[in-house]
């Protein structure tokens, strides 16, 4: 039987290629939505790296979390930090409040002390709900990268370029912190976006939608401003002649743009205007340190762009991706389309700036990733298209014109593309999934070293308990270390229980030997005058320093060489070395070094003379030490700075009572427990001063007292239950 088609049955040319187009445009999407899902499991792999540890820096997270202003009342929205613009400490609050608000619901915490208290007891889920902040963005971000792929470029370069945002390795470590990089990224993604539909199609809309992103990006960090001129340069390309183009300048259209975004910085970061000041401040230190010094571990001999052209984008991108978007720029300016040329302006205008700092690092450049991969995947495909347009005329028939050996050999091209980048990937999820040297290195002393030790640390991420061993970190700083210089003695570590070293910093010194000489002999001298007993060192890919654990061998001095003193308030800020050293003398006082301990109180009151604490800390030294004089001297100034301290006023009673005037010191230890009735020193020497005086009723009625404050089941209770029944019975005693 013959088949025939009625007339409705016959599709026509034009309904054919509709077809095709959908069946097409769906697999795009299918493949855009299968390479969101890869990109969300990759990022989501690992994010709980190394918790409840954590060896980041989090910026924002540890801002946001000040914000709530856990020791004063009500909320300090104040970042008090301006390293960076302040949009994802807020957007970090958030998510905090989020956490919060959904834990409260479900019964998590009660109030917000319960929150902090959970934090303090664990931060895993806190972390690890920041961390998830920053996958959104980046996964925003190839998502703003695939539409801008396809407006400019086209479908096939836009997912090429998505897939392989999705499997680079800086997006993926940098998704995995809390950080200020990748919301820059996706703000300036987005900007390039509406800044392109602004040379596209020029309405008003999208030039107030670019000028509300750039303020977005540059109230996330201050580079985000460098859209602005990336905006302007756009506006004057999309106009000519010149001369019309520079009179367009005027137009309310790039006006209100710009003016738009200072109106989203400033509304999103108040505390410039605010705390102008504290802001002018550290900005003018910031540019010192990024513009001009650079920051330790960077070679000032290196140049900065062969730092990123050489090192980072290679190690980044691959050599064959890189070699790809090196070919497809060239490609570009041959071909003069000014619509692709555009996306060329903004990587130049940045990685130019940012060259020019000393201040250098990956993470720079993550905004200009999605960019190079945009160019890179458009090379790639308009170089298979002419190869395979090439082939098809050459071999008009056979396996050559079958879709089977188009795609084929594309994705086998794409692979040699791809496959560094998930070499790399593979590199650090393995690496990420073994435990760092520094949480081994911290169970280990948690297990092995007896608490209360002194402990002396250098700076690796690694944070002791204060609560079980006695701390002293040995100051750092990644960009004013030679200030620091002072600090870098062994003979202030001599007598501590243990000095910890790492390669953090020492890796950094040995780049520079000439310039950080005074920081390598300190660790050379901790190899000639300690014994090393203990090393973490990291094994294959996993992450963190080599650790070193030193016995320090004692010093017979019983006090400090005044040379090593001298010079360290000229050196460092002042409250750092007053902080160094009553933690050191507390440290030594606790371990019988009087002498010394001292010795560190009289410098840092010499430092700080109007310090309460600290006159508190060094006219208790003196008093140990016998120092009677000198020590109501330190209790005098002390309470002519607050004349209601009560445990000083105790102290002058206490120190009174050995000098031998009893009626001062009794004045002063009743006066001393009018405004604190628990301490303890008033009542035992009230009690000794009664003894003394063979008062004994007033020595059972102190006692009696004191009674009332001891737990009654203690020891010290009981004893003093026995020593008033003592008194007692001496009482009836007849004489």
């Amino acid at each position: 039987m013959k088949n025939t088609l009625t007339e409705a049955e016959i599709i026509s040319p034009l309904e054919m290629e509709e077809i095709n187009r959908r069946q097409i445009n769906l697999s795009h999407r299918i493949l855009l939505f299968l390479i969101l899902i890869i990109s969300v499991v990759i990022r989501i792999w690992n994010i709980n790296w190394d918790l409840p540890e954590i060896y980041e820096e989090a910026y924002p997270f540890r801002t946001a979390w000040n914000f709530w202003n856990w020791n004063g009342t009500g909320f300090d929205f104040n970042p008090h930090i301006f390293n960076y613009a302040a949009l994802s400490f807020y957007f970090q609050f958030v998510i905090q409040v989020i956490h919060f608000g959904a834990g409260w619901i479900v019964g998590l915490y009660s109030n917000l002390q319960a929150f902090h208290q959970a934090f303090d007891q664990d931060p895993t889920s806190f972390i690890i709900m920041a961390r998830l902040g920053s996958v959104v963005f980046d996964i925003g971000t190839i998502i703003i990268t695939y539409y801008l792929g396809k407006l400019v470029f086209g479908k096939t370069p836009a997912l090429l370029a998505s897939a392989f945002i999705s499997v680079n390795v800086l997006h993926i470590k940098e998704s995995h912190l809390v950080n200020v990089d990748t919301p820059l990224t996706f703000f300036i993604m987005l900007s390039i976006f509406c800044i392109y539909q602004v040379y596209h199609i020029g309405s008003r809309r999208w030039y107030l939608l670019s000028g509300l992103c750039i303020g977005l990006a540059a109230a996330t960090k201050y580079t985000g401003a460098l859209l602005i001129p990336f905006l302007l340069i756009v506006h004057l390309i999309k106009i000519k002649p010149i001369t019309q183009a520079v009179r367009s300048l005027t137009r309310i259209d790039i006006l209100s743009a710009i003016g738009l975004s200072g109106v989203v910085f400033i509304l999103l970061n108040p505390y410039i205007i605010i705390s102008f000041k504290e802001f002018y401040e550290r900005l003018s230190f910031l540019s010192y340190n990024v513009i001009s010094y650079g920051h330790l571990g960077v070679v000032s001999s290196e140049s900065t762009i062969g730092f990123y052209l050489l090192h980072s984008i290679p190690l980044h991108i691959g050599l064959p991706l890189m070699a790809a978007v090196a070919a497809s720029i060239i490609f570009m300016l041959s071909r003069k389309q000014k619509h692709e040329l555009i996306l060329l302006i903004f990587p130049l205008l940045y990685l130019t700036v940012i060259s020019l700092w000393e201040y250098r690092a990956d993470r720079y450049l993550l905004p200009l990733f999605p960019i190079f991969m945009l160019i890179g995947s458009f090379g790639f495909v308009s170089f298979c298209d002419w190869l395979r347009k090439k082939l098809q005329r050459q071999f008009p028939e056979g396996l050559v014109q079958s879709k089977l050996f188009r795609y084929s050999w594309q994705t086998g091209l794409g692979l040699l593309l791809i496959i560094p980048m998930i070499q790399s990937v593979n590199w650090y999820q393995t690496s990420h999934s073994l435990p760092d040297t520094r949480t081994i290195a911290e169970d280990w002393i948690i297990k092995n070293v007896p608490t209360g030790i002194g402990i002396a640390t250098t700076q690796f991420g690694m944070e002791l308990s204060n609560d079980r061993f006695r701390i002293l970190r040995i100051p750092y700083h990644p960009v004013m270390q030679q200030a620091l210089v002072g600090f870098y003695k062994t003979d202030w570590y001599r007598d501590l229980d243990l000095i910890v070293g790492s390669s953090f910093d020492y890796g950094r010194y040995v780049l520079e030997p000439e310039k950080y000489k005074e920081f390598i002999q300190f660790y050379d001298s901790l190899k000639s005058q300690c014994s090393l007993f203990q090393e973490f060192k990291p094994d294959g890919n996993q992450n963190g320093p080599t650790i070193w654990l030193y016995r320090p061998r004692p010093m017979e001095e019983e006090i400090f060489h005044p040379g090593l003193l001298k010079g360290l308030d000229i050196l460092a800020e002042t409250s750092l070395v007053v902080g160094f050293l009553e933690k050191l003398a507390f440290i030594l006082y606790s371990k019988g070094k009087m002498l010394k301990s001292e010795q560190l109180m009289r410098t840092s009151v010499l430092l700080d003379p109007t310090n309460t604490r600290i006159l508190k800390e060094y006219a208790w030294n003196l008093f140990q030490l016998g120092k009677l004089k000198e020590a109501l001297m330190v209790v005098n100034r002390s309470l002519q700075l607050n004349p209601n301290k009560a445990e000083m006023i105790a102290l002058r009673g206490s120190i009174l009572l050995r000098s031998g005037n009893l009626n001062e010191a009794e004045e002063n230890l009743a006066q001393a427990l009018t405004l604190n009735d628990r301490l303890e020193i008033a009542y035992l020497d009230l009690e000794l001063l009664y003894r003394a005086s063979k008062n004994t009723q007033k020595a059972v009625d102190i006692l009696t007292r004191y009674l009332k404050i001891l737990p009654p089941e203690s020891e010290t209770a009981k004893l003093t239950i026995e020593h008033i029944q003592e008194l007692k019975n001496k009482q009836k005693t007849p004489l």
